[in-house]
C-alpha cells in the first residue's frame, strides 16, 4: 500500500517552531502569535521553508507585482484543493457574493484576490549571495502581525525564513515584525504617515502604540516630525493620533533644547506653537514654521534624487545637498528627525579618508537609529562595523571593541546558524 501523502497545511513547511509561542485569533486583526512564556532576546522562534517565490537576477530590475501574481496563478493551476484553500485563507475577506471562484475550493482564487494575497502577505526576497531578488510567500509566517515597535526580526536564507526575537518578550505579549522599511525609512514617519502607508498598501489601520522613549535630561520625546505637517494638523479623523507632528521642532530660545508643542482652541482658531518646557516661553509662528518645513521637504527630496543617481552625477552635488540640509535644519529640527538621519548616513560615506568627518556622522546616525528603531537593529550593526573600519588603521584595540559590539547584536538578530559573522561582508 502506498504511503499516505501528508496534506499541505499552514504548518507543514515549518522546520521549527518554538513551543513557547502559540497561535491566537483576534476579531479585528485575525491570527497572530503570542508568547506563552517569557522569551529571551535572540531566541529562534520560527524557521519555515518558502511556499512560493519568484525572483530574477540582481543584474536586472526585480519582478513587478503583476509578474509575481502571474507566477502564483501558474503555480496554483495544478495544485490540489487543499493548497488552493491555503492561499485563499491568506486573504479570506475577498469573498464575493455569488462568485463560485471565491468559494469553491477546487478552483484557484481569482487573480485579483491573489494580487491582494501578495500585496498583504508577500515577503521581499533579496538573496544577494545568490544574486537574486524578488518576492516570496511563507504560510505560517504570514501569521506575524505588524508593529511600529516590533519585538521580532526576520531574514531569509536558502529559501528558509528565520524569525528571531530582538529583545526580551513577556508572557502573553504578541510577536510582531514591521511591515515598513525602505530607503526613505518609513518607520521614522509620524503616526499619521505610518498609518496612511499601511492602510494604502496592507489594507489595515495600524493601532499599535510605539514605545515612547523620553529623556528627562534633554526634555523631549523621541518621535519624528511628520513628513507632511499640514496633513497632520488637519487629521481630525484620526483623533489627533498624529501628535508626533509636534516632536522634532526645537524651541527657538537659545540653550533651551526642548521641543515645540502645538494647540488649537477650536477649528476656527489659530494654531499656537509653544515650548513644551513649562519654564520657557518660546514660541514659533505657525505659517513661518510650515513654510520652513516645505523648504526642508524639497531639500530632502532633492537629496534622495541625487543619492539615487550617485554614480551618474558629480558627487559634490549630493554633498552640497546634504550640507545645505544641515545648515537649513540647524536649531530647527530635532537631531533625530529622519531628514537628518538620512543626511548623516550619506555624509558618513563621503570622506572615508577624513576619519573624523565620517566618524562624526556615523555616531549621529547610530544614536538616532538606536533611539527610534531600537537596538539591536541591522543599521546599528552596520554603523559599528563602519566605525571599526575607520578606527582600525589607528587603534587595533578599539577596532576589536567595536567589532565585538557588532557581533553581540549580530548574534541576537541572526544567530550563529548559517550566517557566520563576517565584518568584511
Amino acid at each position: 500500500m502506498a504511503a499516505a501523502v501528508e496534506e499541505e497545511n499552514f504548518f507543514s513547511r515549518l522546520i521549527f517552531r518554538d513551543q513557547r509561542i502559540t497561535v491566537f485569533q483576534d476579531p479585528t486583526k485575525g491570527r497572530g502569535y503570542a508568547a506563552a512564556e517569557a522569551l529571551e532576546a535572540g531566541s529562534t522562534l520560527i524557521k519555515e521553508r518558502v511556499f512560493h517565490k519568484f525572483t530574477k537576477s540582481t543584474l536586472v530590475p526585480a519582478p513587478s507585482h503583476d509578474e509575481f501574481v502571474d507566477s502564483l496563478c501558474r503555480r496554483l493551476e495544478g495544485e490540489p484543493p487543499s493548497v488552493k484553500s491555503l492561499v485563499r485563507e491568506l486573504f479570506p475577506i475577498f469573498s464575493y457574493s455569488g462568485d463560485q471562484e471565491a468559494t469553491d475550493p477546487n478552483i484557484a482564487p481569482p487573480r485579483d484576490s491573489l494580487s491582494r494575497v501578495y500585496q498583504c502577505n508577500g515577503f521581499a526576497f533579496d538573496a544577494m549571495g545568490e544574486g537574486q531578488h524578488g518576492g516570496a510567500i511563507f504560510l505560517a509566517s504570514s501569521y506575524l502581525n505588524h508593529s511600529c515597535d516590533p519585538n521580532c526580526f526576520f531574514f531569509i536564507e536558502n529559501d528558509v525564513l528565520h524569525v528571531r526575537s530582538m529583545r526580551q518578550i513577556q508572557t502573553g505579549e504578541e510577536l510582531s515584525i514591521t511591515y515598513l522599511g525602505g530607503p526613505d525609512m518609513d518607520l521614522y514617519r509620524c503616526t499619521y504617515e505610518r498609518r496612511r502607508i499601511l492602510d494604502h498598501h496592507y489594507l489595515f489601520t495600524c493601532l499599535c502604540h510605539r514605545r515612547a522613549q523620553t529623556s528627562a535630561a534633554r526634555g523631549y520625546v523621541l518621535k519624528p516630525l511628520c513628513f507632511y505637517p499640514s496633513l497632520c494638523l488637519d487629521a481630525v479623523s484620526y483623533g489627533r493620533a498624529c501628535d508626533a507632528a509636534i516632536d522634532g521642532i526645537l524651541c527657538p530660545v537659545n540653550g533651551c533644547g526642548s521641543i515645540m508643542r502645538w494647540s488649537q482652541a477650536d477649528e476656527d482658531s489659530a494654531i499656537v506653537w509653544q515650548c513644551a518646557k513649562p519654564s520657557c516661553d518660546g514660541k514659533r509662528d505657525h505659517d513661518e514654521l510650515l513654510e520652513r518645513m516645505v523648504a526642508l521637504e524639497q531639500l530632502y527630496s532633492q537629496q534622495l534624487i541625487d543619492a539615487e543617481k550617485y554614480q551618474e552625477v558629480d558627487q559634490s552635488q549630493l554633498l552640497g545637498a546634504c550640507q545645505e540640509m544641515l545648515a537649513a535644519a540647524h536649531g530647527f529640527l530635532h537631531p533625530h528627525h529622519r531628514f537628518l538621519v538620512l543626511t548623516h548616513a550619506h555624509l558618513a560615506q563621503f570622506e572615508p579618508k577624513d576619519r573624523e568627518f565620517s566618524r562624526e556622522h556615523v555616531l549621529k546616525h547610530m544614536e538616532a537609529v538606536k533611539h527610534i528603531l531600537g537596538d539591536p537593529h541591522p543599521a546599528v550593526i552596520d554603523d559599528y562595523i563602519f566605525l571599526a573600519m575607520l578606527d582600525g588603521e589607528f587603534d587595533g584595540k578599539k577596532e576589536q571593541c567595536l567589532l565585538n559590539e557588532a557581533r553581540k547584536r549580530y548574534e541576537i538578530l541572526f544567530g550563529l546558524h548559517g550566517r557566520p559573522f563576517d565584518h568584511h561582508a
